[in-house]
């Protein structure tokens, strides 16, 4: 029996996020007494390398205060995954996208449709091809607008004419929950965010902003969860873009 198929965005989307997940629940095992073994080793690499960068701070700040910076470090840790996490999502979007048009002429065609190219636009480029090249960028970003997930996917949803396969499902709200708290992190300075709030399938999960380790590593299984969930969901939906718009007429 065959596996289900996918495309080679959704291939690199799943390597970047395998990636992610190994970096955040490796950061959930860093501890106070690291902090202190860094600042040794740290210390010693920097004398070596003889460096002009200011690093007297930050060497103090490991042997100072361990547990402030393992705080900071959590924090940081998780914040990274979400921006990370949201911006591969938006991108494997885009790429999908951008490949359907690439594949199938009946999608251009549909797509091209309500495309205006001025004479400026014709003149700068040497041959069709190129012309469809930009159009498919631009239409793709066009059709993957939003301020939310939902948003994002409602609209590619529907210029690729995909059914939804949601089933009921609360993935698109703790998915909104996850843009809206990457939004708050992407226009504030995560240092003055009192806490990290997600919604999950087990109910609201907060990240307090000096979190014990179990509660750090509670909020990153819960943030885990949704994405494993959302990956198995984006593979049966990528397999139902390929099926919908099949490669007979591909431009390179």
């Amino acid at each position: 029996m065959s596996s289900t198929p996918f495309s080679g965005p959704y291939s690199s989307y799943l390597t970047t996020i395998s990636i992610l997940n190994l970096q955040l629940m490796i950061s959930t095992q860093f501890t106070d007494q690291e902090c202190l073994d860094w600042e040794k080793s740290l210390r010693i690499d920097l004398e070596k390398a003889n460096t002009a960068i200011v690093t007297d701070p930050i060497t103090e700040r490991l042997k100072d205060a361990p547990l402030f910076l393992l705080n900071e470090l959590r924090l940081s840790s998780i914040s990274t995954a979400i921006i990370n996490f949201t911006s591969t999502t938006e991108h494997y979007i885009k790429d999908i996208l951008e490949l359907s048009l690439q594949r199938n002429d009946g999608l251009r065609k549909k797509a091209f449709s309500n495309c205006n190219i001025s004479a400026l636009e014709l003149e700068e480029f040497e041959s069709i091809d190129e012309i469809k090249k930009k159009l498919f960028k631009s239409i793709s970003s066009e059709n993957s607008k939003g301020q939310l997930f939902s948003n994002k996917f409602k609209k590619a949803n529907s210029f690729l004419n995909i059914k939804s396969h949601n089933n009921g499902s609360n993935i698109f709200q703790n998915l909104d929950s996850i843009w809206r708290l990457r939004n708050k992190i992407a226009h504030s300075n995560t240092g003055f965010l009192k806490k990290l709030e997600i919604n999950t399938n087990s109910g609201t999960k907060v990240l307090n902003k000096e979190p014990e380790k179990d509660e750090y590593l509670n909020f990153s299984i819960e943030f885990l969860k949704i994405i494993d969930e959302f990956t198995k969901f984006l593979k049966k939906w990528d397999n139902s873009v390929l099926v919908k718009w099949p490669a007979n007429s591909f431009v390179n």
